[in-house]
């Protein structure tokens, strides 16, 4: 592309170019909010934002969207930052990299990396950021530990978020400021942010063309993580613009696929226009919730249960969603217990369990281990045969319910649907989502196909072979 070239090896110097940085007192001023300061002239910035608390998400949603409009930065955005639906962001960085596109800027290109937030989940994400090394590197979070896991000398903003956010308001004053004395300013340092969006409006014009992203009209066809996350979050879009519920939804990812899924999918409409406006600021239909850490899958429901216990004082009747796979249920069964009685007690909203039942650890298709001879029962584990000889007395391959409906009777569930289809996924989340009660919908999928599926979205191609997505197994 015409005036992008090659970045030398060598760390950049700040060059001046008329902002006067002053020297004020807002309370620990850090070697790195001295560094940002200086490194608002640089045009070819990004913003990346990794998990935040929706508390956090709030205080930060105005400065970083005006500060993005001002530098033409792309703030690119984890579905678990809670920004996705508040704030004009770009959410395809990780589908963009794993489908090898051809014009994506390199990660060298960059001359300002700001991360926000917890560390991103993403593999491609993490090998691009750790191109950006000569950067420079700059880093706000919810505490004063500096998240640094590659190792790329971060700077903080501040010892505090509070801190960090008055450090980007005083650089938003002074760009505008400068926009104020200097006519076309703005449109020049605005053509890196155009550059990104041509490249995610062409990868999502080439998935609509898709043979699998057009069966998403057949509500026969079977479902997938994708799929899921996309009926999910069409439901919860429905609920806040029909203003149904009292308050905002709540959805708890466990880690492993679900949270792969959520993040892939995760694309809340504007209310008020199609397109959201650079610099504009809404509520999200949800606020989403993860727990990450070296055994993420461990304890999601009894999370879950946290949440719903610490926001009983705001009375709210939108939904609280819980999507997680059944490795992931299975380790935390008393917290689904536990859960399913205070929906029982507290009648004030519906508590949705969304159980992806992809025989075991789904997540392990996306590795070599794949090939391993033991592949099935030392990384897979699939639970259905085990759990339904001991919960339901029949021999493995014997037909017999399944044994999660057993489960539901034990949690006493006001509703237990099983589904495979998008037509009966939709139909059971608009069922369950109003009104209260307890409500387990398994959702189940092979792995291999849903495995296909994943690769085939990551490289952005067409459904190759569109007879098998109502294909049932």
């Amino acid at each position: 592309m015409e005036g992008w070239t090659e970045e030398s090896n060598t760390r950049r110097e700040p060059v001046e170019i008329g902002l006067e940085v002053p020297t004020i007192d807002i309370g620990l001023r850090s070697e790195g909010g001295r560094l940002f300061l200086n490194q608002l002239h640089q045009s070819r910035g990004v913003i990346y934002c990794g998990p935040l608390s929706p508390q956090a998400a709030k205080l930060l949603s105005s400065p970083i969207s005006q500060l993005s409009a001002l530098t033409g930065w792309p703030i690119f955005a984890e579905a678990s930052s809670q920004l996705r639906g508040r704030i004009s962001t770009i959410r395809c960085l990780d589908q963009l990299i794993k489908g090898g596109e051809r014009d994506i800027p390199r990660g060298t290109e960059v001359q300002v990396v700001l991360a926000i937030g917890g560390h991103t989940h993403s593999r491609a994400i993490r090998a691009w950021l750790e191109e950006s090394r000569l950067a420079a590197q700059l880093w706000l979070g919810e505490g004063p530990e500096v998240v640094d896991p590659l190792a790329l000398s971060v700077k903080s903003l501040g010892a505090s978020l509070s801190i960090g956010v008055e450090v980007i308001a005083e650089g938003i004053r002074l760009l505008q400021n400068r926009e104020s004395r200097e006519d076309g300013v703005k449109g020049t340092l605005s053509a890196w942010a155009t550059r990104w969006r041509d490249l995610e409006s062409r990868r999502e014009s080439a998935w609509a063309r898709s043979e699998l992203q057009q069966s998403r009209t057949c509500s026969d066809v079977l479902l997938w993580g994708g799929a899921v996350g996309e009926i999910l979050c069409d439901q919860l879009d429905r609920l806040r613009r029909e203003e149904i519920c009292q308050g905002s939804a709540d959805v708890v990812i466990a880690s492993s696929m679900a949270f792969r899924d959520h993040d892939m999918t995760w694309d809340p409409l504007p209310m008020n226009s199609l397109k959201r406006r650079e610099g504009s600021v809404e509520e999200p239909p949800a606020q989403c919730w993860v727990n990450r850490g070296a055994n993420g899958i461990d304890g999601t429901l009894s999370t879950a249960l946290g949440i719903a216990l610490g926001q009983s004082d705001q009375q709210p009747t939108a939904p609280l969603v819980v999507w997680l796979g059944d490795l992931a249920a299975h380790h935390d069964l008393q917290g689904l217990h536990r859960l399913s009685r205070w929906a029982r007690e507290s009648g004030s909203r519906s508590v949705i369990v969304l159980l992806t039942n992809n025989e075991g650890g789904g997540i392990f298709h996306l590795l070599p281990i794949k090939e391993a001879s033991r592949f099935e029962a030392l990384f897979q584990t699939p639970l259905s045969s085990h759990m339904s000889r001991h919960l339901v007395g029949t021999d493995e391959g014997s037909p017999a319910m399944s044994p999660w409906s057993h489960i539901a009777k034990w949690c006493e569930t006001e509703t237990y649907l099983r589904v495979q289809r998008r037509r009966e996924l939709s139909s059971a989340l608009e069922r369950c989502m109003n009104g209260g009660g307890f409500h387990l919908i398994e959702v189940v999928y092979d792995p291999v196909y849903d495995h296909r599926l994943h690769q085939e979205y990551w490289a952005g191609k067409s459904h190759t072979h569109a007879e098998e997505l109502g294909h049932a197994e």
